[in-house]
């Protein structure tokens, strides 16, 4: 008897800029196909950018803070490379080759950028508009650093962008980080992320993933298919089984925003 293959839920992550309502919206459908879509936050428009025949590793990816330049991690068909683009094509107009590890980067604001760890490997070509900083150099130019950067230098990136995006880091142990974020004084959230090896523990999680609590004074809700989540525009945004939801007020019913589980593979030319 045949075995029929189960419809898998998308994956959503999202990447929201600290000076910009244009997101860019990560959609995994698979370990070999991966689409990136624009996300107008004001007016909840979702619209497709470009799909990659691999993956990216949306933890070790950033967007500018003006929303105009995209960094990410990816890898094809075991080949591992960083690139930079403009959002939110993935188009480069830099790009490393990382020999298989994990690249990317953060950016520090519109126009520098910190690619992961040092581990990028050579590059084919540059963008000269954006200037990329050595973490050496930047250490010794930026004394005393503040909580962001620190962090780049102990923890992952992912610590680094969050705190950029106003989370505060409440506890870290064994690779697990929880970060808290206030809503008013009577709502909080809390983002506990799991990272390397604790990935390989749960089914149908990557290597990095995260769960949620939504705490309304004394009362906890766990919100573990929460998969991404983040505050803006006094909204509650949250990706849950494939679909993009917003809440407004947390009395209320959320309203879905878009349902990514239909999504397929499009060939798309980026225009420049």
């Amino acid at each position: 008897m045949k075995k029929e293959n189960k419809a898998i839920d998308a994956r959503l992550f999202v990447l929201i800029p600290t000076e910009s309502h244009d997101a860019i919206i990560i959609c995994r459908r698979n370990s070999k196909k991966v689409g990136v879509f624009h996300w107008d936050m004001l007016t909840n428009k979702i619209t497709i950018s470009q799909w990659l025949k691999g993956r990216i590793y949306e933890y070790f990816s950033d967007i500018s803070p003006d929303g105009k330049h995209f960094i990410y991690s990816a890898n094809k068909n075991g080949d591992g490379y960083t690139v930079i683009s403009k959002a939110p094509w993935i188009k480069a107009i830099s790009f490393w080759w990382d020999g298989g590890f994990r690249g990317g980067g953060f950016f520090i604001d519109n126009k520098r950028y910190l690619l992961n760890n040092g581990k990028v490997g050579y590059h084919e070509f540059i963008d000269k508009s954006l200037l990329g900083i050595k973490s050496g150099e930047f250490v010794q130019k930026n004394q005393p650093l503040n909580a962001v950067y620190q962090t780049l230098f102990t923890d992952y990136f992912f610590c680094a962008r969050l705190l950029k995006n106003g989370w505060v880091l409440k506890d870290k142990k064994n690779k697990i980080y929880i970060f808290t974020k206030r809503i008013d004084e009577n709502i909080l959230l809390e983002k506990i992320v799991y990272s390397y090896p604790h990935g390989y523990q749960k089914k149908g999680k990557g290597q990095f993933w995260e769960t949620h609590k939504l705490i309304t004074n004394n009362t906890v809700e766990e919100k573990e298919d929460w998969e991404w989540c983040e505050y803006r525009y006094k909204n509650i945004y949250y990706a849950e089984k494939g679909c993009l939801y917003e809440m407004s007020d947390i009395s209320n019913e959320p309203k879905l925003i878009y349902d990514f589980n239909d999504e397929e593979f499009v060939e798309k030319i980026a225009p420049y």
